[in-house]
């Protein structure tokens, strides 16, 4: 019964996340654990540009607001998330994150491309080509 309880109480908790991501107009999120990117990136339909860092790295601070501002002129197009590997380390194996930063992009919750490194150039050319690819499937529909 206490199984059932902790595993029920996690899908309505997970739910109400999922169901808040995608209709928020806030795009830009921190994702703290395994469970949560899971469903904000995972089973989110529009494109996610997932940025993986640490505190103490001054060159992702810098990377990471100039992917904020890609977001916020896109709001409507995509997500960005951001994960502390510091915070969060079992990241580091459950994705073979191995160098900081690290950037991937996800549509409809499949990995489309990633740059290891602070290789702005790379950083920006795979998130604009996972909006061209989102903005594609939305004129499609």
């Amino acid at each position: 019964m206490t199984k059932f309880l902790t595993v029920s109480i996690f899908v309505v908790i997970a739910s109400m996340f999922y169901v808040d991501v995608c209709n928020a107009k806030q795009n830009i999120l921190d994702i703290p654990r395994y469970g949560v990117f899971k469903v904000a990136v995972l089973r989110n339909q529009k494109p996610v540009v997932v940025f993986f860092t640490k505190s103490s790295c001054a060159i992702c601070q810098k990377i990471w607001k100039d992917l904020e501002s890609i977001a916020r002129a896109n709001d409507e197009d995509m997500y960005l998330a951001k994960i502390d590997v510091e915070e969060a380390p079992e990241f580091r194996e459950l994705l073979k994150i191995t160098n900081i930063p690290q950037t991937q992009t996800y549509f409809k919750g499949q990995l489309v491309s990633q740059v290891k490194g602070p290789n702005w150039v790379g950083i920006e050319a795979i998130v604009n080509h996972v909006l061209l690819k989102g903005q594609q499937s939305a004129k499609k529909q």
